[in-house]
């Protein structure tokens, strides 16, 4: 096999020095033949550069500086600032009644709320809706209806508009869908004033003695703002009440109970939630929140559940956005005083537990330091726990063992088994490789400072819970 091998060698060197031979006899015949074939071609010096046709439109780029739109510096000129003018008017419900102008023609329309069609009031901004019966009962088929001046709605405690509406002389008594357009007027105050309309019901004598508490009871009803078409209406009943062959449309004889006379008013919704644009009333809490008030410390305190994807198990974490307004009363010069990452009062659950130590200069474990120095040194087991938010001193036996596995009790004991754990090898790069399990009596235990997770193996991510500072144990 050796012998081969060596045939093998010598015939491939054999076979490299035939082709280098054959390159070095081409590379031989190839200047003969140039000279040959195109000795006279390149007599006269370099060939002749090839002639290419320039190209146009290049250059360099001017500089352009582009200039955005501050939208926050534009003025904003609000449009609708003009409360209605008073006018009254009476609305047919038998048949297509046509709007007074252009702009009101387009806005007749298939209502979103009801299948019936919109009949605009000439010269004010009311319409009505016929409301279809179950039944088949009588439908109103005429409503006459009264713009008051600003000034009646002023008298009234309204901020809007107050408006009436009383069946028509020969129409039968039932519900019908009265709605007002504030495209005039939805923009007279800030905070998106139009979207948070809404329609209430006033006592008649709030056209009469409005300054009486009971005339200016307010009776909110339900009521569809329609941000799109600028409207906000609500279904109504109007009563039979006393009609005279002379009366003049819509409340012109004096309000009295028993007239069929309907006081309503679009104003600031009172209600919880607002309108499409929220409310700047005041509102309750969060429904699903809990808070308490007082007690013995005088706080405040609020907490907002977050919800959290569902588990296998039924250990699911309980998550929440905590508010004390005591936290600051704890905020002193050797605290850290910086608002949390939710807002100034505000705390997400944090569970550790932290062993705290002195400056070496005041006398740590009873014993004075031979150089005082601002060093932290050991002061014994001064450890507090943080579980779910609720803090406690740990008591544990003394002297404290950092060899030895041993168990501690909270201050405040509900029953919890909290066991330290030392010379684990987790890696977490303290002197004693400790970590700390919390088992509760529902038997969850909580785990501090495992750097390894059971089941660890070599190249497996770490916790890197552990946080640690240089510490002198013991003078020497």
């Amino acid at each position: 096999m050796a012998g081969w091998v060596v045939t093998l060698l010598v015939r491939t060197r054999w076979l490299a020095v035939v082709v280098a031979a054959a390159l070095v006899a081409g590379m031989a015949g190839a200047p003969a033949q140039a000279a040959t074939g195109q000795g006279n071609a390149h007599r006269a010096g370099r060939p002749p550069a090839s002639k290419v046709r320039a190209a146009r439109g290049t250059g360099i780029l001017p500089v352009r500086e582009i200039r955005h739109r501050n939208a926050a510096a534009s003025r904003f000129r609000p449009a609708g600032t003009s409360w209605p003018q008073p006018a009254q008017a009476a609305i047919s419900l038998t048949g297509a009644s046509p709007p007074l102008t252009a702009a009101g023609q387009a806005t007749a329309r298939l209502s979103l709320v009801s299948q019936g069609t919109q009949a605009h009031g000439i010269g004010t901004p009311v319409w009505a809706e016929p409301v279809q019966t179950r039944a088949g009962g009588p439908v109103v088929t005429g409503v006459d209806v009264r713009v008051l001046g600003h000034g009646v709605a002023q008298d009234a405690g309204v901020h809007g508009v107050i408006f009436t509406a009383r069946r028509a002389a020969g129409s039968p008594a039932g519900r019908v869908r009265l709605g007002i357009s504030y495209a005039g007027f939805g923009q007279i105050s800030g905070g998106n004033y139009g979207l948070g309309l809404g329609l209430v019901e006033l006592p008649s004598c709030a056209l009469t003695t409005p300054l009486l508490p009971a005339c200016r009871a307010e009776r909110p009803l339900a009521s569809v703002n329609d941000p799109a078409a600028q409207t906000v209406s609500a279904q109504v009943t109007l009563p039979a009440g006393a009609q005279s062959a002379g009366s003049s449309p819509a409340g012109a004889s004096p309000a009295s109970p028993g007239s069929g006379l309907l006081v309503l008013a679009a104003a600031a919704a009172t209600y919880d939630g607002g309108g499409p644009a929220g409310t700047y009333s005041a509102t309750s809490l969060h429904a699903s929140g809990t808070w308490t008030a007082g007690g013995s410390d005088g706080a405040f305190t609020y907490s907002y559940p977050l919800a959290v994807p569902p588990a296998a198990s039924s250990l699911v974490p309980s998550l929440s956005l905590n508010y004390d307004s005591g936290t600051v009363d704890g905020q002193t010069a050797s605290t850290q005083a910086q608002a949390s990452w939710v807002g100034d009062g505000w705390t997400s659950p944090q569970s550790f537990i932290e062993q705290s130590f002195i400056p070496c200069a005041d006398n740590p474990e009873g014993s004075a330091a031979p150089k005082p120095t601002p060093d932290e040194c050991y002061n014994g087991p001064v450890i507090t726990v943080s579980l779910n938010g609720r803090s406690t001193s740990l008591v544990c036996p003394v002297p404290f063992s950092y060899t030895a596995t041993s168990t501690c009790k909270a201050a405040s004991d509900n029953g919890e088994v909290i066991t330290h754990h030392v010379s684990s090898g987790n890696g977490s790069g303290t002197q004693f490789t400790d970590y700390w399990t919390i088992t509760g009596r529902d038997g969850v235990t909580y785990y501090y400072g495992l750097n390894h997770l059971p089941g660890w193996a070599s190249g497996d991510a770490a916790t890197n819970s552990v946080d640690s500072v240089p510490v002198t144990l013991a003078f020497g």
